[in-house]
């Protein structure tokens, strides 16, 4: 009897003591979802079967973490994972995530403050591969996600001397850290990285030394990366860009070879920033027409994908709205009629009539 409760105790500590449901997360499109049958992580746990996890625990520490199937993690508000892999000679990942079949989405909930460090040991991944293993199928949805590869592997990818690749960010504050020939985001040291899409979020991808920050380890390269956002680069974390690359430019895998440092962020900010400058310069005026007028250009703003759109949409409202006062406060009302008949144009340049 003794021998089969501790049999039980050793798996309801490994998975959680029982199933959980109705528990919410945040998808890739913002919206948030239900989960049932979701297993909750305690520091006991090791192997994630295929299904539903969460985090609640404000400091949860365990070793590696084996995604086996697909696996779906929920960060909770307030919760804090801490996954780290052993060093030598096991050499093995934060989050083991390798092979066909096997793969890691993870979710935030509405705070997105919902904590994930992984740590890599030595030759491997901080979330992918371990030693001498590739690192794939790895989409991050939501939450804050840090990854630290250890010596020679990249932070999200692959271990040493392989690939990481089918690597998706769509939302969250991802940081991802490679070490001496390991990409931040990519392959290990002799590594390729490729097919990796940054739709959104706020992502910062390093590596030490010798290899790209997105991309490619030492001595390889990378291969269709392409962003949805506005990708900063940086010599490191504390210099001004040197280089903005916009939504639009294909594939930058050649653009990103061999740098030290990107910061890729949501072009949200820059919408928010835009349609605060309209708003205050409209003030309190309410004059139905030149509401008419602006509210087109903040759909075309809302509808921008880069930040040099949504620049050029705020800089012709602003000049198009100071030509609007301009007539008003000169008591010449008659040109405000024709306003309401071109609502639907991206921009409007009044004359004196």
């Amino acid at each position: 009897m003794k021998k089969l409760f501790s049999i039980f105790l050793a798996l309801t500590l490994s998975v959680g003591l029982w199933a959980i449901d109705n528990v919410k997360y945040i998808d890739a499109a913002g919206v948030e979802q239900t989960a049932n049958g979701v297993t909750e992580i305690t520091n006991a746990s090791t192997t994630l079967s295929g299904g539903w996890y969460v985090v609640y625990g404000a400091d949860v520490q365990t070793g590696t973490l084996i995604c086996q199937g697909a696996v779906n993690l929920i960060l909770a508000d307030g919760a804090k994972l801490t996954a780290t892999g052993k060093g030598e000679p096991d050499s093995t990942p934060g989050i083991r995530v390798t092979g066909d079949g096997n793969s890691l989405t993870i979710y935030g909930q509405t705070n997105q403050s919902g904590q994930l460090e992984a740590n890599g040991g030595y030759w491997a991944a901080g979330i992918g591969g371990g030693d001498c293993e590739s690192g794939s199928n790895i989409t991050i949805n939501g939450g804050n996600v840090t990854a630290n590869g250890g010596e020679f592997a990249a932070g999200i990818g692959g271990g040493d001397s392989n690939e990481g690749f089918n690597i998706t960010i769509n939302g969250g504050n991802v940081t991802a850290t490679g070490i001496n020939g390991g990409a931040g985001i990519g392959g290990g040291a002799f590594g390729s990285g490729f097919n990796i899409t940054i739709n959104g979020g706020t992502v910062t991808a390093n590596r030490e030394k010798d290899a790209s920050c997105i991309g490619g380890g030492y001595n390889a390269d990378g291969s269709n990366i392409r962003v949805a956002t506005t990708l900063l680069l940086k010599a490191d974390g504390n210099n001004p860009p040197t280089e903005e690359i916009e939504h639009g430019d294909g594939d930058i895998a050649g653009k990103l070879a061999g740098k030290r440092y990107a910061t890729i962020v949501s072009i949200l900010p820059f919408r928010d920033a835009a349609l605060a400058a309209i708003n205050a310069a409209v003030g309190d005026v309410t004059n139905e027409n030149i509401m008419y007028f602006i509210t087109p250009s903040k759909k075309n703003i809302e509808a921008a994908t880069t930040t040099n759109a949504i620049n050029t949409i705020k800089e012709k409202a602003l000049a198009d709205l100071q030509n609007i006062f301009a007539i008003y406060d000169a008591g010449k009302t008659d040109a405000f009629g024709t306003l309401s008949e071109k609502q639907n144009g991206p921009a409007l340049i009044v004359t004196d009539k």
